[in-house]
């Protein structure tokens, strides 16, 4: 038995250190993205091409409310094509109202919200996780969750974190650095 602890032993500091280099990776990876771009962004994948998370659609919260948003890349409708949309998702998505919110005239709503929803897409695919969370109830963080177990949170200050089932996560969790949590729901 002793043998057997002491063989496993070296087996479980190489995958603690494989899970801690990941990490490491997958942090720089966010790092270098436009973390910025996935603040008040709601993205999870719905299903995988060749390993890239595909989301077809995701939500932008502006204050206050959220704007239901469609990755016209993954579906392959054009933007402009509602129609298109509602067969494929089933959902009502509203592009006008996203530009006005944003200060953005009717007539280049269309390219302007396509311009965005592109740069976020391309972003969330690039990096890999599983789903993006990040919200004004939550407070100032975005929440990378690896897998549906796993997280990395990037949180600028701790206490304008609002949600206390986060707070108390991020407290609890491993801090890995001064904005960067690792944890396991």
């Amino acid at each position: 038995m002793k043998k057997l602890i002491i063989l496993l032993i070296p087996v479980f500091l190489l995958s603690c250190s494989s899970t801690e280099k990941h990490t490491e990776e997958l942090i720089e990876k966010i790092s270098s993205s436009k973390v910025e771009l996935f603040k008040n962004v709601k993205i999870e994948a719905r299903d995988y091409n060749n390993g890239v998370p595909r989301a077809f659609f995701f939500t932008k919260e502006l204050n206050g409310k959220e704007y239901l948003l469609p990755n016209f890349l993954a579906i392959n409708c054009k933007l402009e094509d509602s129609l298109c949309f509602k067969n494929y998702t089933d959902k009502n998505f509203d592009i006008v109202s996203f530009a006005k919110a944003n200060n953005v005239d009717r007539k280049k709503a269309f390219k302007y919200t396509e311009e965005y929803i592109e740069s976020v897409v391309k972003e969330y695919e690039k990096i890999g996780v599983y789903k993006i969370l990040s919200s004004s109830q939550i407070g100032d963080c975005i929440i990378f969750y690896i897998n549906q177990d796993e997280f990395l949170a990037y949180v600028q200050d701790i206490n304008k974190v609002f949600n206390n089932f986060w707070k108390t996560n991020f407290d609890k969790k491993n801090k890995i650095s001064k904005k960067w949590y690792y944890g396991k729901i």
